[in-house]
């Protein structure tokens, strides 16, 4: 066996090692553009004005932005809360759909009602002013397809490919948007797809070089299969990645953040106990999307403790905003609570027994609030329970050739 390096061995040992380098280049490229966008120059979570210039880079740190976000006490502008837990995380899970749900019973399209351990739902009259996204009137449509009472057990073996579309429509929504270039669970495998062709090219060449070596007396042939196997391994393990965020996606991220970051660490005294159960009402499904429906209805049940009932009424003796009380009644009744507010849903009837305390209203209020996180879990589990055996990009979208439905839209 020769002592000295012949410039073939000196050729397998320099290829050996570049093709690994290079790999790493060009999957550290491919990461960066990986990062999200964002503006430079103004307030994170702003845009610039419209028709004033705007820089834009990649995020300095991590593949998101993940600075200080200043509390924003309410939801992005035409955010619902499906499609803001889709722009936090990049993924439309049951808990988004779970909450489209219950922000359609809190919008009234339907009512939603605990019945012999299961859930019912019962579709109510159109609201005058609210108009619903293609995704929502997709799901109501579909729920209600054979008619106006639905039970959810019965909706499992129905409502599954309805779901799957309403995920796509999620995707398409902040696509169209502009929050995302395209699909936000896209995996970007074609690095992934070279690497593992690569592996395949390494142990063909491995095999030749083998047999080549038996004819021609070489010591360093290996360097080259291993150089081509390693930079495969690399593209394979580092080369896939998510679609990043636009500019105006990460602005529109670090405002649902801030919005998540108040439902986070509200208090009760900043609440008014007039503005407490349209709050609760609304801000509902956000919480539930951020995983913090626990915090919020421990919050609003404080606000609840802490105030008499004759507060709730005016000095005519109607309930303040009985639309909004009437809610927090329906959603504890969601909660499996016996308490009933239906008929305080006039203002009228009701209201001089709840003042003197028989009729337990703030007790049985607070109760319902403290079993909506149960209820909640369950309904969401419940509806969870309907994306059993689904595929594509409710997982994202990871092979080669990428999965059709992801592309379609």
């Amino acid at each position: 066996m020769s002592t000295t390096v012949s410039d073939e061995d000196l050729g397998y040992l320099v290829l050996g090692v570049a093709i690994p380098l290079l790999a790493i280049l060009v999957v550290a490229w491919v990461r960066w553009r990986r990062r999200d966008l964002e503006y430079v120059g103004i307030t994170p979570g702003l845009t610039p004005v419209a028709g004033a210039p705007a820089r834009r880079r990649r995020v300095r740190r991590g593949k998101e932005w993940s600075g200080t976000v200043p509390v924003q006490f309410h939801p992005p502008q035409g955010v619902s809360p499906a499609v803001a837990g889709v722009l936090v995380d990049s993924s439309a899970d049951a808990r988004d759909l779970g909450s489209l749900v219950v922000d359609l019973s809190v919008r009234k399209w339907f009512d939603i009602h605990r019945v012999d351990g299961d859930w019912e739902l019962r579709r109510r009259q159109p609201p005058p002013h609210d108009v619903l996204s293609p995704t929502e009137r997709a799901i109501v449509e579909a729920i209600f397809r054979s008619g106006p009472v639905q039970r959810m057990s019965r909706l499992k073996g129905d409502l599954g490919i309805s779901l799957r579309e309403a995920q796509i429509g999620l995707y398409r929504e902040v696509v169209d948007r502009g929050w995302y270039r395209k699909h936000p669970r896209s995996r970007n495998a074609l690095l992934g797809c070279l690497g593992m062709l690569g592996l395949l090219a390494a142990a063909g060449l491995a095999l030749a070089l083998y047999t080549y070596s038996q004819r021609h007396v070489t010591e360093y042939w290996w360097a080259l299969p291993a150089g081509v196997a390693t930079g495969a391994l690399v593209m394979a393990i580092w080369g896939r990645g998510r679609t990043p965020r636009t500019a105006d996606g990460t602005a529109v991220r670090i405002q649902t953040l801030g919005f998540r970051k108040y439902i986070a660490t509200a208090e009760a005294r900043q609440i008014r106990v007039e503005e407490a159960a349209g709050l609760f009402a609304r801000y509902l499904p956000y919480a539930m999307v951020f995983g913090l429906a626990d915090q919020w209805a421990k919050v609003i049940g404080q606000v609840l403790n802490q105030h008499r009932m004759s507060e709730l009424v005016d000095s005519s003796g109607m309930l303040i905003d009985p639309d909004a009380w009437f809610l927090v009644g329906h959603l504890a009744d969601l909660a499996g609570s016996a308490f009933d507010v239906s008929a305080l849903a006039d203002g009228v009837s009701g209201v001089g027994d709840a003042i003197n305390g028989s009729f337990g209203f703030v007790d049985g209020v607070t109760n319902g609030v403290d079993g909506l996180v149960s209820g909640v879990g369950d309904f969401v589990g419940s509806a969870g329970d309907l994306f059993d055996g689904m595929d594509g990009c409710s997982d994202g979208c990871s092979g080669c050739g990428e999965v059709a439905g992801c592309l379609s839209w």
